[in-house]
């Protein structure tokens, strides 16, 4: 059985990704690698960083990186994930 994933960032949220239609209440319960958590992690801080909810991306180049880095995350989380399982990107753009 495989999990349904979502990669979603939020304003104040260092743990982007919901699990099952949940948001888990700490990343150390992510069924993932700790290497892959603190990628996540990083990622989650350049969007609370860049993003203003009324003007975007202060830095367009910024805001292009990451909707990049955010397709990669999602390859790599369903990787780790393995078969059954599914992620979903939204990066807000």
């Amino acid at each position: 059985m495989g999990y349904s994933v979502r990669l979603v960032p939020d304003y104040g949220q260092r743990w982007p990704l919901w699990f099952d239609g949940d948001i888990l209440d700490s990343f150390s319960d992510a069924p993932l690698s700790e290497h892959l958590k603190q990628q996540i992690v990083a990622w989650a801080d350049t969007f609370i960083a860049g993003y203003h909810e009324e003007t975007g991306w202060a830095d367009p180049e910024v805001g292009a990186q990451f909707r990049k880095d955010g397709e990669l995350l999602r390859e790599e989380i369903l990787h780790e994930l393995g078969d059954g399982s599914t992620v979903s990107f939204d990066d807000w753009m």
